[in-house]
């Protein structure tokens, strides 16, 4: 919380309208709003029992209201793990990325290739999905194995191709699906791109796991297997639940859709997904 916001409330509280109702509004009538209604009642409750509950205040809102303090929700559900729960990854020789396994959901090559590891920095997460990064130069024999080790037949590329660097000859035997332009968080090409590729992928049918892959091996990533499985439910059910979606994805690896920027681009997509299906204008409250 800022100082200024702070120093804001105290001199809205010392006003001569201090004593009367106070209204509230924000453009959707949930995020900051909820956010500086929490802060008065909790900030008086301090006050005066000395202490405060935030969560569960916010879950008394949200009886009122779904989805007051949308920035609380998305945060304070996010698994955290301690190093320990990393154990296999900090014993390869040479990892270059920052993101790795989680040990209960790291998977391994089994295809045999002399002088190479199982290891691979690669997760399985819900719909059969394999998720990893762009392999380093020198390893790409190691993402060809987890092709062929788990008989892909379709890779998902969260970049145009041609803007990864590779210096590798060796041939993909596999379906390649990317988009035509960098996809940028406030772009607004990046929601049609990313519908056109869950739509693409959607009329693939396939029993084998499908490989997402980016750069870090998360950014997008978790937003593509978010608004597949969410599409296919809504699809199937005509409901589904965002924040289930995505916290289930964050199980396997926090680090898909940690931003407000790229869950608010799930919420995007759906409405455009909606849109296109109803040929309706959609209001809804995030």
């Amino acid at each position: 919380m800022s100082v200024s916001f702070l120093q804001w409330y105290e001199s809205l509280n010392t006003q001569c309208f201090a004593a009367y109702l106070v209204r509230t509004w924000a453009s959707a009538g949930i995020g900051r709003t909820g956010t500086y209604i929490a802060i008065d009642v909790l900030f008086e409750a301090g006050k005066t029992e000395k202490k405060i509950n935030i969560a569960e205040y916010v879950k008394k809102m949200r009886q009122n209201r779904m989805n007051m303090v949308q920035t609380f929700r998305l945060l304070s559900v996010r698994p955290h793990y301690a190093e320990t729960d990393y154990k296999m990854s900090s014993h390869v020789h040479g990892v270059r990325s920052a993101i790795v396994p989680l040990d209960k959901y790291i998977i391994y090559l089994t295809s045999n290739v002399p002088k190479r590891g199982s290891y691979i920095n690669a997760i399985v997460v819900p719909n059969a999905f394999i998720i990893t990064h762009f392999p380093a130069p020198g390893d790409t024999v190691d993402f060809l194995r987890l092709i062929t080790d788990h008989d892909c037949e379709l890779v998902v590329s969260t970049e145009p191709l041609h803007e990864v660097e590779s210096k590798s000859n060796e041939t993909w035997s596999v379906n390649v699906i990317q988009p035509s332009s960098v996809l940028t968080l406030y772009s607004s090409q990046t929601v049609s791109q990313i519908l056109g590729l869950v739509s693409f992928t959607q009329k693939i049918t396939t029993n084998n796991p499908i490989i997402v892959v980016s750069r870090d091996g998360a950014a997008l990533c978790g937003v593509f297997c978010a608004l597949y499985n969410l599409i296919q439910q809504l699809t199937m059910d005509e409901e589904i639940d965002v924040l289930s979606v995505v916290r289930l994805l964050q199980t396997r690896r926090p680090e898909l859709c940690s931003s407000l920027e790229e869950y608010g681009m799930i919420h995007d997509t759906l409405k455009s997904f909606i849109q296109l299906q109803t040929g309706e204008n959609v209001y809804y409250n995030q």
